[in-house]
């Protein structure tokens, strides 16, 4: 006897599966089951028993359950589905919804509640134990930080006494050659005539930014063979970056208006003094001026020292360690090679984008820069380094490069040289302008140093090409005026040239003397001086 037809929407799940259930179920597996559940009677069980073919078997089971009625008869038949009948299952359940089975579908629930609730108590205790660890190793890392300080102090200390004692001792050697003096005749004391001057002789006429600062006496050396000076290192250092660079070039106080300051663009031979004005010298100066660089640099290191090494003399930026104010000076591209990797068989472009490339480049070139340490003092300070190339005017066409690394940072020296590596395909053209500028500045500086190398020929003429206040190149010309020994091979120069803010690391070109200077800084005295460098005897 029919009970109804079912729910419609169990009705039309069965209806669109109809076919795909007459072929995939056996009714003979879920008889019994249904029976059970009063789903369908003796009788029906008997007639599905009956039939010898499986889709008729199927096919008069659907029937029953079509006219079972609007109860839970669908309900119970997908519940006996869910044993030998998944996947069919599934299928149903896409058409009609979730099975509701309050009993087995409740267990579930309350089963995957516990486990949620257990996972969230163990992810806030993991949590607390992260909180709880992070605090313990920020506070490791303040001790740590603060034994690091205090051995810092202790290390400056320590070099301080050292040297206040090598001071007293040699104002001790003093006085007591001053004693024998008096007992005896003075004996009258040779004064070099020659203008290689030694830069750790006892003379009178000691320049007083040569005087150490720590006894303020010109026959005392700070330590011995001292190789530094007391003076400004012209960086231009702006709160508000590139945007403040043209305000300051405006309102600069060592050189206003830059009258002695020539733009590269409108150098010509007649700018030269007399008695200089070839057209070698004239192409020299060209040539360097292409090459030389703007380099920006916004991380100032916690590890600028307090003095120059083994003196009291303060070291540049030491009171803004940490901070990140643009600071602009000068460089130059001292060398440019190209490699190949068929030259060079076991070498792989080393550039960040090729070393994690299965493919490398075949064909990449490496820069070498130079400039001094004052300005860009260790890899913290590398890192945070670009450089300007082209920018011979305002709003002209300028290429930057970064990712730099270091090469040789020499404090003492105040030498450094940086290097960047590059494959990049648009720039080709330029690196090979680069290689040919570089090869003619080589060849037309052996020239003109040849030709000028002392003793052959008496002159002091330099000139420079920097950057000054972070803005378009200039030259300036000048003259040198003492060379002075640090050692039996090493010299650093001092010379009157027009500088100003922007000009630290820009190299002193001076004519007859092949080696890399570049300018280190200014004096009280007006004067400039440059870097040490090992000069050919």
């Amino acid at each position: 006897m029919s009970k109804g037809r079912l729910k419609p929407e169990d009705e039309a799940s069965i209806q669109q599966n109809y076919v795909y259930l007459k072929e995939n179920l056996e009714a003979l597996d879920l008889v019994d089951y249904l029976f059970q559940c009063a789903v369908i009677t003796t009788h029906d069980k008997e007639q599905i028993y009956a039939e010898k073919i499986k889709k008729h078997r199927n096919e008069i089971l659907l029937n029953i359950l079509l006219n079972s009625g609007a109860g839970d008869s669908f309900e119970i038949f997908l519940k006996s589905l869910e044993t030998q009948y998944k996947s069919v299952l599934q299928r149903l359940l896409g058409k009609s919804g979730t099975l509701k089975d309050t009993s087995y579908q409740g267990q579930v629930d309350t089963i995957l509640k516990k486990e949620n609730d257990t996972l969230l108590e163990a992810l806030a205790v993991e949590k607390e134990i992260n909180i709880k660890l992070n605090f313990e190793i920020e506070c490791l890392t303040k001790s740590v930080k603060e034994i690091q300080e205090r051995n810092a102090l202790l290390q400056e200390e320590n070099a301080h006494l050292k040297t206040t004692q090598r001071c007293l001792k040699c104002r001790q050697e003093d006085l007591r050659k001053e004693r024998d003096s008096k007992r005896h005749s003075k004996s009258s004391i040779s004064q070099d005539n020659t203008k290689d001057k030694t830069f750790i002789e006892d003379t009178e006429d000691t320049s007083p930014e040569f005087v150490c600062e720590l006894t303020g006496l010109s026959k005392i050396k700070c330590v011995d063979k001292c190789l530094h000076i007391i003076g400004q290192h012209e960086h231009q250092i702006t709160k508000n970056g590139e945007t403040d660079l043209q305000m300051c070039k405006a309102l600069c106080k060592k050189n206003p208006g830059h009258v002695n300051l020539i733009e590269v663009q409108k150098f010509c031979i007649e700018d030269l003094p007399e008695g200089y004005r070839d057209i070698e010298i004239f192409e020299y100066v060209k040539a360097v001026a292409g090459l030389t660089v703007k380099i920006s640099v916004t991380k100032t290191s916690p590890h600028r020292p307090k003095f120059w090494p083994d003196t009291q003399i303060p070291y540049p930026l030491y009171d803004t360690r940490g901070q990140s104010d643009l600071r602009t000076g000068s460089g130059i591209i001292v060398n440019i090679n190209r490699f190949r990797d068929t030259v060079h068989p076991f070498q792989k472009c080393p550039c960040p984008k090729c070393r994690l490339s299965d493919e490398p480049s075949k064909i990449w070139w490496k820069i070498y820069i130079l400039t001094a340490t004052n300005l860009v003092f260790d890899s913290v300070e590398v890192r945070a380094t670009r450089l300007t190339l082209f920018y011979d005017q305002e709003n002209g066409s300028t290429i930057t490069l970064d990712k730099l690394f270091d090469i040789v940072i020499d404090i003492k020296e105040d030498y450094c040289l940086l290097g960047h590596v590059t494959c990049d395909k648009e720039m080709r053209e330029t690196l090979s302008r680069l290689e040919e500028m570089n090869t003619y500045h080589v060849l037309v500086q052996s020239k003109v140093n040849k030709v000028f190398s002392p003793p052959c020929n008496d002159n002091n003429f330099i000139f420079i090409v920097s950057h000054p206040h972070g803005c378009c190149k200039m030259v300036s010309l000048g003259q040198w005026n003492e060379k002075y020994k640090t050692d039996q091979r090493r010299f650093k120069f001092t010379y009157k040239a027009s500088t100003c803010p922007g000009f630290a690391g820009a190299k002193v070109n001076i004519l007859g003397y092949p080696v890399d200077h570049v300018h280190s800084g200014s004096l009280r005295s007006g004067l400039n001086y440059t870097s040490i460098k090992l000069c050919p005897s």
